[in-house]
């Protein structure tokens, strides 16, 4: 079933992908994650380049990949490609930033939702305590070095961190408990 219905803008000059309005709680869970990344992006690349970087939730044309997502900003290519976040099997697409026009592949649950914020914010922190370790001048393993470099590559633009085993995600003690995220 598609109940998205595009803005006129977006069906004049672009062309949507979601099959469904994208729900209040999946944005925040999105929003959240963007705040996220860019408090490491802000980290990895200090207080002298962190004004440049702009995250990809944005009209920017940049992005960033890692094990547990990708997100792309709009493309203003021909024709134009929305913005999208992929984690597991969420799908959001956005016109020109997100919150604007946002549809998503099919609706997850609220629990689905958590569990992916809970991943991508796990990995994001996992980066973080990799760029703290750095300034607290603790040796580095050749993965992180290689995390650090990904991060602040002259094109950083288009961020592509590695897949490495100190970015892995560190097993649950207890699968059953509940996650409250942040931001929902």
């Amino acid at each position: 079933m598609n109940d998205f219905v595009p803005e006129l803008g977006h069906i004049l000059y672009g062309e949507p992908q979601g099959q469904s309005e994208c729900p209040a709680y999946l944005e925040a869970a999105l929003g959240t994650v963007r705040e996220r990344l860019r408090e490491v992006m802000g980290a990895a690349l200090g207080p002298e380049k962190a004004d440049r970087w702009a995250d990809p939730f944005s009209n920017t044309s940049n992005s960033f990949s890692c094990r547990e997502f990708t997100v792309s900003a709009y493309q203003w290519s021909d024709p134009p490609v929305d913005g999208t976040f992929r984690s597991g099997e969420v799908e959001v697409f956005w016109y020109k930033h997100l919150a604007r026009d946002t549809s998503c592949a099919r609706i997850p649950a609220h629990g689905e939702t958590a569990r992916m914020l809970r991943v991508c914010l796990d990995h994001l922190d996992r980066i973080d305590d990799i760029i703290r370790k750095e300034a607290r001048k603790e040796p580095l393993s050749a993965d992180e070095l290689g995390v650090l470099a990904a991060l602040r590559a002259d094109n950083s633009w288009h961020v592509k961190v590695p897949d490495v085993a100190c970015l892995r995600p560190v097993p649950l003690a207890d699968a059953g408990c509940t996650v409250v995220p942040r931001g929902i």
